[in-house]
């Protein structure tokens, strides 16, 4: 599996479970920590990353005992491959007497001719006992395609003389799975506490390739910035009929200058496009605080304006001017562009959005409450204090589900409670 593709994996279950990602090299290990077996993962979770870290343990608690949290053998061994235990060979002695499972499993390896001797030994042997311990993940095929691609030969053999020796034999079972192949099924020797105390050990030493991980972030963001780029061109190109390049910017720019000029002349700055041209933003102020700035400048239920001076730091007469002119017809993209920004980034859900989750989803059907997100929450939580005349179009492009009991639910909910602007404005400003 392609490390991007990997990477991607890993922030989707970040996104999915609220998990802070702004660390990439913790987010290997709390990956893992979520889809292990045999112990206890909230307390693990609790010792390994601190009480404060924030995960949705109740969207983890409905996996089925057949899958994780990642994925397949292909997520997993690409996620280890940024994983490295090179230093443990100059802690073989207090492994060999403290932690007893990782031990065994060592001198197994070496009897089925699995240990590469070498100073990256270690490194083999603590993947092989974390994928042992993935829920959902059949041991033997994962073992097989690890020390396959480590020592390039048919490694069949070993792996099942290595699950052989690793479990009991009154344990040890043949199963089909549903595309004809079989595999071994089998239950571990150890007890919980001594797996939990090792796994705790294994991550503590654990060295994640962190400066790879941000190169592998940084050429996946730039390739979707491309891909975004060539969707555009395309749509362009259907719509207008193949223009030559020249033309078409210059087409888009004066467009765009007559929206504006229409807007000053009308003395109106409802339109995004009117809006900056209004205040004549300076250039090196980046779109995103401009969409964040229209967006505050739309909000109708709350006191928005104190916070223009927190996107502005320093701005004078522009916050000034920016709080003296409302918009009263927002446009939607740039509300939705603000809005779906919003991620919860592993912080725990505020009072009124635990409120705003019991009232307003009781018309949902409830296998979509189940997986939905926190950060989708927050994201549909926001979108309800937007103006009534947009608010309801948020919704569909957000999530697709809107009834007329919803509608009513929403409503309710949004004239008996204020928004709670300031956990709003607190995720608005970092996303």
């Amino acid at each position: 599996m392609e490390a991007h593709d990997t990477l991607q994996a890993m922030l989707g279950v970040g996104k999915k479970y609220s998990i802070d990602v702004s660390d990439l090299g913790l987010l290997p290990l709390k990956v893992a920590v979520l889809s292990v077996k045999f112990v206890s993962r909230e307390t693990l979770w609790g010792s390994r990353f601190g009480p404060d870290a924030y995960v949705h343990w109740e969207l983890v608690k409905q996996l089925a005992g057949s899958k994780n949290v990642l994925g397949g053998c292909a997520e997993w061994l690409g996620m280890l491959a940024f994983c490295k235990w090179d230093e443990l060979s100059k802690a073989e002695g207090e492994i060999s007497g403290a932690h007893h499972p990782l031990s065994v499993l060592r001198k197994n390896m070496r009897e089925c001719s699995l240990d590469t001797g070498g100073t990256d030994a270690w490194t083999l042997v603590c993947k092989v006992f974390v994928l042992m311990l993935v829920q959902g993940l059949p041991s033997l095929p994962a073992l097989e395609m690890l020390t396959c691609a480590q020592f390039k030969r048919n490694t069949r053999t070993g792996c099942v003389e290595l699950m052989a020796k690793q479990v009991c034999g009154s344990c040890f079972i043949l199963l089909l799975s549903s595309d004809g192949v079989l595999f071994w099924q089998a239950e571990h020797l150890f007890t919980p506490g001594q797996y939990e105390t090792t796994l705790s050990y294994v991550l503590d030493k654990c060295k994640v390739d962190t400066v790879k991980l941000e190169q592998t972030l940084a050429l996946y963001k730039a390739s979707m910035e491309d891909k975004k780029l060539s969707l555009s061109l395309s749509r362009m190109t259907v719509i207008q009929g193949r223009p030559r390049l020249r033309d078409r910017v210059t087409s888009v720019l004066k467009t765009d200058e007559r929206k504006a000029q229409v807007d000053t002349l009308l003395d109106t700055w409802e339109s995004y496009t009117g809006f900056s041209y209004r205040h004549q933003f300076a250039p090196t102020l980046s779109e995103k605080i401009r969409s964040k700035l229209y967006f505050l400048a739309s909000q109708t239920r709350w006191e928005w304006t104190k916070y223009v001076e927190v996107m502005l730091p320093g701005g004078g007469p522009l916050c000034k001017r920016v709080a003296e002119h409302p918009i009263t017809q927002p446009d939607l993209p740039v509300l939705l562009r603000v809005i779906e920004a919003l991620s919860m980034d592993g912080s725990p859900p505020f009072k009124a959005m635990t409120e705003f989750r019991k009232e307003c989803f009781s018309s949902f059907p409830i296998s979509h409450v189940q997986r939905m997100t926190l950060s989708q929450i927050l994201q549909l939580y926001t979108a309800a204090y937007q103006s009534p005349t947009v608010w309801k179009q948020l919704w569909k492009n957000l999530i697709g589900v809107l009834s007329v009991q919803i509608i009513r639910d929403v409503d309710q909910f949004v004239a008996k409670h204020e928004i709670d602007h300031e956990a709003v404005m607190r995720f608005i400003i970092n996303s």
